[in-house]
């Protein structure tokens, strides 16, 4: 983009899909436009209203100029791009090159729809900016290369580079049944109660072609328990007196904390929350002293007595999209600077972000009854595989039947990454593939 904006004319204009990733550009863009004496554009919300999304002084007739009237980069999500050129097309007429960076969302159901409309925008145009698509995960790229220009589908340029090798691994939780108890309860429909132990066995596959080893944690140490209702005819998990996974998992995960920094992803806020909370009462040592400035400050924003705080005292924090920008940022410099042990994140962390950490975890939802997992933990575990960090290995996990509910079991995906998963995992231990190649034309 740089070497554009010294060679040609114009603007040039960087669509992410997430802020994270559009923080850490704009960290990579500051020093070198600064030497370029060129500006980059301000941040500003996705949907500003009458507010210029640089400036803060669109004319009243339409939204003006789509940087400001002197930036000559601007970084934005697909959102704010669309919304600008539904209310004035014109903010296009002297941008010269559009990046469109983790272009695989096209194949998403509703991501993909906006950016595939997003991009047909901008052919519209009379003069059409240059378009580059980045993407380490599409499948077909030449045929999404013909779509953009049917003139010239050969303009499409791949890398045959790959990460080092990743070790894959899966976490389960393991019932001991040899030392289960079973209670009578005053209930005519489950008149007793079965309580099992619960222990997590550790399985790692060094290879495609390898044999698994399995390490278990102490038989004398369980890390939670399943309980069972029971008559004559059934038996039924009792979820209020079971230990809930994301415990058992987190208790795991801290096991894993002396390999290195670690990223925890999780599906919604409230689950990275609670996680980030039973990783910190895992741990069996005093506050990380590292963190202690960076849980002042928190304090100072947050207060005391969020859970943030408390977390971070120790070394582990949370990122999801309802904290402060400025917090956010906060626990992501932590985290390069090796301040923190762990982050536990929703889908914030996941799209093209560099981090140096050496494992992700990754709490899925696991169906037992048809051996899948949900779409987001495999994206999340194909994203991954662009974090660039040395000899990292990678990791796995799910409850094993019978352990949970038949319908819905929590599991966790743990992965050391830097390579792309194979596009289909031919052994049992990982339940997950690549994800399929993008919408083409």
């Amino acid at each position: 983009m740089c070497t554009h904006l010294a060679t040609v004319p114009g603007r040039v204009i960087y669509v992410s899909p997430l802020r994270s990733l559009s923080r850490e550009m704009r960290r990579a863009l500051r020093d070198r436009l600064r030497v370029l004496d060129r500006k980059l554009g301000a941040e500003t919300p996705d949907f500003p209203g009458t507010r210029g999304f640089s400036t803060g002084s669109f004319p009243g007739d339409g939204f003006g100029d789509l940087m400001g009237d002197d930036a000559d980069i601007d970084v934005m999500t697909p959102e704010r791009l669309m919304h600008a050129l539904r209310h004035t097309p014109e903010v296009l007429n002297d941008v010269t090159l559009i990046v469109v960076d983790e272009a695989h969302h096209i194949s998403q159901r509703k991501r993909g729809f906006l950016l595939e409309g997003l991009l047909a925008l901008c052919q519209a145009v009379p003069s059409a900016p240059r378009l580059v698509l980045l993407s380490a995960a599409v499948g077909n790229g030449a045929a999404l290369a013909q779509w953009l220009d049917p003139h010239q589908p050969e303009i499409l340029f791949t890398s045959p580079w790959r990460g080092p090798r990743r070790l894959h691994g899966l976490l389960t939780t393991h019932p001991l049944w040899e030392q289960k108890t079973v209670k009578r309860r005053r209930s005519k429909e489950w008149p007793e109660t079965v309580t099992t132990p619960l222990v997590v066995d550790f399985s790692i596959r060094p290879a495609e072609a390898a044999r698994v080893t399995t390490l278990t944690t102490s038989h004398d140490d369980p890390m939670g328990q399943l309980v069972l209702k029971r008559n004559g005819r059934e038996q039924k998990r009792d979820g209020s007196a079971s230990t809930a996974a994301y415990k058992m998992f987190a208790q795991a995960a801290v096991l894993l904390l002396p390999a290195g920094p670690m990223l925890v992803v999780s599906a919604t806020p409230q689950s990275a929350q609670d996680t980030a909370r039973a990783m910190t009462d895992a741990l069996s040592v005093s506050e990380h002293e590292p963190a202690r400035t960076l849980a002042d400050l928190l304090a100072e924003q947050l207060g005391e007595e969020h859970p943030l705080v408390r977390c971070t005292r120790f070394g582990i924090a949370f990122h999801h999209a309802a904290l402060p920008t400025d917090v956010l940022e906060g626990v992501e410099d932590a985290l390069r600077n090796g301040v923190l042990k762990a982050v536990v994140s929703t889908t914030t962390l996941t799209d093209g972000v560099n981090l140096p950490v050496r494992t992700v975890v990754i709490l899925a939802t696991w169906n037992p009854l048809t051996a899948t997992a949900a779409a987001a933990p495999r994206a999340s575990m194909q994203r991954n595989s662009s974090t660039p960090s040395d000899g990292l290995d990678e990791l796995a996990a799910k409850p094993r039947a019978g352990s949970s509910s038949p319908s819905t079991a929590r599991a966790t995906a743990a992965t050391m990454p830097c390579s792309p998963l194979p596009r289909r995992s031919p052994g049992p231990l990982l339940p997950y593939q690549r994800p399929g190649p993008g919408r083409s034309r």
